[in-house]
């Protein structure tokens, strides 16, 4: 049965990724993370609003969570869905064979307290777990484009929505069903390519047919990375020494996944700075945010080196070629490591506004690009704005807008300034040349 006002019929690959939403959102409620599962099991129902289990289960993380009343709500739409009005609500558990919903009572029975480990494959059904057992072929696979892993039963990546090959295709290229033998000749013959490339490439350095700046420029973040190790996360330079942020704070899945479902929306005929200002002024992110602040001014009583490092952390978080049309919130970026040109311009510009400085946004609309500017005198203002570039994507100085950008070249178009806060200039910003 369908319920019109909650939604149309859905596709076999909708319900499918539904269950896997709501198996998702199951796991996290076992290890009583309800905050999380209450958002998996919203994102299946934003799939299949039809799926009692889902309502049933969503129910069950807002009793948790004290939330009866919405709760009662969830039990209301089952009941409607269901066409009855004596229904059971029971905990979540995945199970596809088990009916979640009887209609005998209309109790909520409280959820088992969640133990610290959870087997899943205690709560398949027994002729599940014996299928299992029996089978060489693993319960997941790894998506070849986001590495995670996923249910080997269905044909998308659940996390990135990648279609996959035909279930046969996929078998084969599990390693415990992998049939082709590889041969001591083809062994040989990748290692002799390999340690050809290796000579080649000793060779043109050696004698300087590869410029090092460009090899920065073009294949790393930027030629810190050729000075040694490098931290590998929380990393910058400030006037070419090597420091870190510890970023081990930002690991609250529940801050991360209640900014996702608190997505700004902009209206129309609202200015821009309007708009991008909710994702700077959440609260759920501030004390994290403030703890970064905290480090940097702890570094260095200098505000202009204060500055500096922020621009360079911020430059230094690997750029995200996969993103979505979501913009993220700058703690999710964190959590990700990870952000597209205007995710981590944001993130730079939040920074820069809570040291005090005149801060702005530059929006080039024909290259879809966003980059920071900083209050500064006119001699090296971008535009006649005010405000000096800053390149958040990669490592560069403030004033460097001339840089080449995949498939976009150099920017040529005049960008669009959107004010983010009024503040001080960045007055030594000749110190960069």
């Amino acid at each position: 049965m369908v319920d019109e006002s909650l939604g149309g019929e859905v596709t076999k690959a909708q319900q499918d990724e539904a269950v896997l939403w709501k198996n998702k959102g199951n796991e996290l409620f076992q290890q009583g993370d309800y905050e999380a599962a209450l958002f998996c099991y919203n994102k299946g129902l934003e799939i299949d609003p039809n799926n009692c289990n889902l309502w049933n289960n969503k129910g069950f993380s807002l009793f948790k969570l004290g939330r009866r009343e919405d709760a009662q709500t969830c039990k209301e739409k089952i009941q409607k869905l269901k066409g009855s009005s004596s229904v059971e609500m029971k905990p979540p558990i995945n199970e596809e064979k088990q009916p979640i919903i009887e209609e005998n009572s209309i109790s909520i029975t409280p959820a088992p307290t969640p133990s610290k480990s959870y087997n899943t494959e205690e709560t398949q059904a027994p002729t599940q777990k014996a299928s299992i057992k029996n089978s060489s072929t693993p319960a997941s696979i790894k998506c070849p484009r986001c590495g995670k892993a996923t249910p080997n039963d269905v044909n998308f990546c659940m996390w990135c929505k990648t279609p996959f090959q035909d279930q046969e295709s996929i078998k084969k290229s599990i390693p415990g069903n992998f049939q082709r033998k590889i041969t001591w000749k083809k062994i040989i013959s990748i290692f002799s390519i390999f340690f050809i490339i290796i000579i080649v490439i000793s060779i043109l350095l050696s004698s300087n047919q590869i410029n090092t700046q460009l090899i920065g420029q073009y294949i790393f973040p930027g030629h810190t990375m050729l000075e040694g190790a490098y931290p590998e996360k929380g990393g910058y330079t400030l006037r070419g020494t090597s420091g870190t942020i510890d970023l081990s704070k930002f690991n609250n899945f529940s801050v991360y996944s209640k900014l996702n479902s608190n997505q700004p929306l902009h209206y129309v005929n609202e200015p821009d700075a309007s708009y991008y200002k909710k994702f700077l002024d959440n609260s759920d992110q501030k004390p994290y945010l403030i703890n970064i602040l905290s480090q940097i001014k702890a570094k260095t009583s200098n505000k202009d080196d204060q500055a500096r490092i922020c621009i360079s952390f911020v430059q230094h978080i690997p750029y995200d070629f996969e993103t979505s049309a979501q913009v993220r919130y700058p703690y999710q970026i964190i959590y990700d490591y990870k952000g597209d040109c205007d995710e981590k311009s944001l993130f730079l510009a939040y920074l820069l506004r809570e040291l005090g400085y005149g801060v702005a946004l530059f929006e080039y609309e024909p290259e879809k690009h966003m980059a920071v500017g900083i209050l500064a005198s006119s001699e090296y203002d971008c535009h006649n704005s005010g405000y000096a570039f800053i390149e958040a994507t990669r490592p560069s100085i403030v004033t460097d807008d001339k840089g080449e950008y995949r498939e976009n070249g150099i920017l040529t178009s005049t960008p669009t300034i959107i004010p983010i806060s009024k503040g001080i200039a960045f007055a030594s910003v000749g110190e960069e040349y």
